[in-house]
């Protein structure tokens, strides 16, 4: 469930706040997109990074309004997968949570999906040569600013690869850095009343040299969960891919990850969502896992199933110290089957419901 997996602290702009300000706050936060709520701190918009380096002609006094684009959201009590499918459709990095007021109560990015995903099986021991990868061309280091932004708006990527003279990768230049150049001290630079279209000029021909970053990269040895694990420790929306002479091979982005997570999370057309007390994302992957496996092995029977949920109660300790109550309900065509269950052991306990699922389904 997204209540569980959303960041419930949110930052959030008013539609009139100035771009510099914006920019600033996207900076200091390392947010990639932030939500645009109303006076009634209702949603009515979201704005990225993308949307603003599209547009970077624009002052710093401009008001953020102008690069306002419509956001897909997500429900609080909708799941992980819904979630996911809404990134691959929408190309978002994150979405924010509404309630029924349609207000902003949480936020759940790309980074919490992965974060879920990651510790199943099947998705962990993939290795990255296996992967759609992205051939992106690299860039040299004396390259300038702007033949960098026309490569990542031609390419819709919000970071290059870097190579040295010998063609050895030797960092990533990012869109956001290249923002914080045009914006961040945007009273020294572009924001400024005398600001005249040849200082726009003068920055695009800045050398990338002091912007470039050791960044992150994994090799093609490397499994999926290690380049998720890098993704997630340097908070970053695409990773280098090299060889083993150290050469850039391409890019892998979140959107490119996410839709092989789709694809290998699949098991039949069912969705499966977990909800209840104290479950970690490591204990929900788990046991998404186990009723993965265990219809899995009923092929004949899984087609008719529409979805799975599972609901997790702690035991009060008058009535068995440290017991769970497990309630299973498989929706399927000609009837529901539900099942209670009360065991000392979670998985164990999800075992016993799976079990009885199976006898009724045959």
């Amino acid at each position: 469930m997204i209540s569980n997996i959303m960041s419930k602290k949110v930052v959030t702009v008013k539609p009139d706040a100035l771009l510099r300000n914006v920019v600033a706050t996207m900076d200091k936060y390392d947010y990639k997109e932030i939500p645009i709520v109303d006076d009634n701190e209702r949603l009515i918009g979201q704005v990225s990074y993308i949307d603003i380096l599209d547009r970077v002609k624009f002052t710093g006094d401009s008001k953020i309004e102008n690069f306002m684009s419509r956001s897909p959201v997500i429900k609080e009590d909708d799941s992980e997968v819904s979630a996911l499918k809404i990134m691959i459709n929408s190309g978002s990095t994150g979405l924010p949570v509404i309630n029924e007021q349609k207000k902003v109560v949480g936020f759940v990015s790309d980074y919490d999906i992965l974060n879920f995903f990651k510790n199943d099986k099947s998705i962990a021991n993939m290795k990255v040569s296996e992967l759609p990868i992205k051939n992106i061309e690299p860039v040299i280091e004396t390259a300038n600013i702007g033949e960098v932004r026309k490569l990542m708006h031609f390419n819709k990527i919000d970071r290059l690869p870097v190579i040295d003279k010998k063609g050895k990768f030797s960092g990533t230049i990012l869109s956001i850095d290249i923002l914080r150049t045009f914006y961040a001290n945007s009273a020294q630079r572009i924001g400024k009343k005398e600001f005249v279209p040849r200082e726009l000029t003068k920055t695009m021909d800045v050398s990338i040299q002091g912007l470039i970053r050791p960044d992150a990269k994994v090799n093609t040895n490397d499994t999926l969960k290690d380049t998720i694990d890098e993704m997630l420790k340097n908070h970053i929306v695409g990773i280098v891919i090299v060889n083993n002479n150290n050469e850039p091979m391409g890019v892998i982005d979140r959107q490119a990850i996410l839709k092989k997570i789709e694809e290998i999370s699949k098991v039949g057309l069912f969705k499966i969502s977990v909800s209840g007390e104290k479950l970690n994302p490591i204990l929900q992957q788990e046991i998404i896992s186990v009723i993965k496996n265990n219809l899995r092995i009923l092929p004949k029977y899984q087609k008719s199933i529409q979805e799975v949920k599972v609901h997790v109660k702690a035991v009060h300790k008058d009535q068995g110290d440290g017991k769970v109550e497990m309630t299973l309900n498989v929706n399927k065509d000609g009837g529901p089957i539900n099942i209670k269950r009360v065991g000392f052991d979670t998985i164990l306990t999800l075992i016993d419901c799976l079990d009885t699922v199976g006898q009724l389904l045959k």
